[in-house]
Parts: structure tokens; C-alpha cells; sequence
């Protein structure tokens, strides 16, 4: 287990690099004098840290009372994109001494590199008020060997919630209006203590309040709500098959582990041979969303959402869809329709339409 020493009075770290969206690129690595961690992409709960907190001047420095508080971890991926804000993984082991324990979730090492900013933030227990903040460096070795994790945002407040939902959408027609009534007490709660920390949990919380409104107006319309009317609002997103690929490399030789994915809808023919080109058949081609799941390196899943595609293109049906590819694209097609998918950077080898594609299609 690696330990963490801050002195919360004394510590002082120039600031180093420059200001990007808003997030400070710092670079620490001077181990003789800040406290860093170095862990390998994919890890889970084997990474721990022991964090010990002084507090006073030099020459009498005291062990900082952790009694009443929380200990979250803050921090932007060294993508730049993504960020963690873990409210749910430390443990104090010592209040009085300042010694918590924090148990590092396989999602804080999905993206490999430097941490653009990490830090822990001691607030207090019931008004959310900060007392400390503990930067320090994240170093995350890049494993080439084995996939793991799509990079995202882990908030954990909001897993919890998001847990929760599939329970309530099972129960949705009388517990629906409870739920309601529960959800926004909790999201009150939630943003009056963590609502300073990160700007985009306010646009989370509304929407998915606007999907709440929406599932409450089909209720109140016709009395009953079924969940398939509400996957349609969630424009829920079916398995339209897998990708095998053969990956590309970047300048400087390095495999490209994630290529860019993007779905388009035609007819005719349309955008075979390069989706979002001149169509080939006279037809309109529209970028249309999809949503890839890495099974492995070479294996991907392609979802769609039958919603997202009608509203483009009302009539597009698949009723015996068939699949060719080559270079970057995979295309699968049925009568005059078609759905392009390009795998930017890699070169598919084969895809496998998904055997109940149809059905989900229709169903949806």
C-alpha cells in the first residue's frame, strides 16, 4: 500500500503548465518532494493509498482531526475529457491521527498518462463545506496487452442513483409519482452539497428531470405507461451486430486502441463506398447516433437506436438485413435501406449482424 503525507499549512506547489478548458496541466515529479502514485490502466481495488494529514508549522506539526468529515477524490483523466469525483471509496482509520485509507475503483486507471488535475477534498459530514484540498500526481502505465474499460465520467453520487432506476422504471405506473417526489428532494440535497464541485452535474440533473416529465405526461395521458413507451423516450438503443477489425497505428507507430465509431442511414445505396460522401444512389445520408462497446481490442459492439434513426428516416425498415464491408466501413442492409457504420483509423475484417436485430428493430 503507497501512503500519501500532506502537510495541509506548509505544502506549497508552484503551479506548472497552462490553463486548458479550464483545467490546470500540472507536472509533479520530483519524488523527492510531492506525493505521486503510479498505477497500471485497468487495476481494480489491489491499488490502495494510506493519506496522512499534519497540520501546523514546522517545527510542531500535529495530525489533522478527521473526525466529522468525508474524503472525495477529484480529478480530470489524463484525456482531458473525462473526470472522477468519488465520494464513496475512503475509509478513516484513524479520525484523530488524520489517517484515511482510500480504495482506488478500476474506473480512475481506464485512460493511460498523466492526470491533467487529481486531488482529495476534505469536506465536512452534513454541510458539504471544504476544509482541505490534497493534490497530488496520478501516473496511469498504459497496458497494451489487455482492454478494459471505456473511458467516462465516474461520479459516484449519481451511480448510486443510477442503480435504482431500473427497479423504479419495473414498478413505474403507481410508485412513479413517489419517485418523482423522492428524486427531487434527493437531487436538491445532492447539488446543495456537491452542486459546487463539477458545473456539468446541474445539466445531468436536468435532463434527466425533463425524462421524468416526459414519463409523467404519457401517465397522465393515457393512465398507464408501458416499458417500451419509455425506452422509446430514452431512445433505447439496440444490438445491431459486432465489428472484427484490424487496428491502425498513429504517426508514431503506436496501435490506435480506440478508433472513432459513426452510423449513417440510406437509401439506394446510398453512401456505400463512403458514408457521408456523394450519395451513390441519389439519397439523402444521414449521421445518425450509435454507441460502440469494446469487447477486446479487435471487438466491437454496435448499438443503434431505432428512434434516433425514424426520426431521419421515417420509413427505414429491416426485415432480412444483410452485411458486407470493406476498408474502414461495415455496411448492413435490407430491400433499399441501408445503415453505414465507419470504424475511422481501423480496417474491418467482418461483421456479425446481431440474430434478434430485427425483432429488437421492430419491437422498438
Amino acid at each position: 500500500m503507497e501512503t500519501l503525507t500532506f502537510h495541509v499549512d506548509t505544502d506549497r506547489r508552484d503551479l506548472a503548465g497552462t490553463m486548458d478548458d479550464a483545467v490546470l496541466t500540472v507536472d509533479w515529479h520530483d519524488d523527492n518532494q510531492y506525493s505521486w502514485i503510479q498505477a497500471r490502466q485497468y487495476e481494480n481495488t489491489m491499488r490502495q493509498a494510506m493519506v496522512k494529514i499534519y497540520q501546523g508549522d514546522k517545527n510542531n506539526y500535529i495530525p489533522m482531526d478527521l473526525t466529522g468529515t468525508n474524503q472525495i477524490l477529484e480529478g480530470v483523466m489524463p484525456d482531458g475529457k473525462h473526470r472522477v469525483y468519488d465520494s464513496k471509496h475512503a475509509t478513516l482509520i484513524d479520525p484523530t491521527g488524520g489517517q484515511f485509507r482510500f480504495d482506488f475503483p478500476a474506473q480512475v486507471f481506464a485512460v493511460a498518462g498523466s492526470y491533467k488535475q487529481i486531488f482529495f477534498r476534505i469536506v465536512r459530514e452534513g454541510t458539504g463545506e471544504s476544509i482541505a484540498t490534497l493534490e497530488f500526481n496520478m501516473d496511469i502505465l498504459a497496458d497494451k496487452v489487455v482492454s478494459g474499460l471505456i473511458p467516462s465520467d465516474y461520479i459516484t453520487p449519481f451511480q448510486d442513483l443510477y442503480s435504482k432506476l431500473e427497479a423504479i422504471v419495473a414498478n413505474a405506473g403507481a410508485d412513479l409519482k413517489k419517485f418523482k417526489e423522492d428524486w427531487d428532494a434527493k437531487i436538491r440535497a445532492m447539488l446543495d452539497t456537491y452542486g459546487k464541485d463539477f458545473d456539468s452535474l446541474q445539466s445531468i440533473v436536468s435532463h434527466l428531470e425533463a425524462r421524468i416529465e416526459d414519463i409523467q405526461a404519457l401517465i397522465k395521458a393515457n393512465d398507464v405507461v408501458t416499458f417500451t413507451q419509455l425506452a422509446r423516450i430514452a431512445g433505447c438503443p439496440v444490438l445491431l451486430g459486432v465489428a472484427h477489425l484490424d487496428l491502425g497505428t498513429y504517426s508514431n507507430g503506436d496501435v490506435d486502441l480506440y478508433p472513432s465509431v459513426h452510423a449513417y442511414v440510406g437509401k439506394y445505396g446510398a453512401g456505400i463506398g463512403g458514408a457521408g460522401d456523394t450519395p451513390a444512389g441519389g439519397s439523402a445520408v444521414y449521421d445518425v447516433n450509435v454507441r460502440a462497446v469494446r469487447n477486446e481490442p479487435t471487438e466491437i459492439e454496435v448499438f443503434v437506436s431505432p428512434d434516433n434513426i425514424h426520426n431521419f428516416m421515417s420509413d427505414l425498415s429491416m426485415s432480412d438485413p444483410d452485411a458486407s464491408f470493406g476498408g474502414s466501413f461495415a455496411y448492413v442492409y435490407s430491400d433499399i435501406f441501408t445503415i453505414a457504420l465507419e470504424f475511422k483509423g481501423a480496417t474491418v475484417t467482418k461483421f456479425d449482424v446481431a440474430s434478434d436485430f430485427v425483432a429488437k428493430f421492430k419491437e422498438v
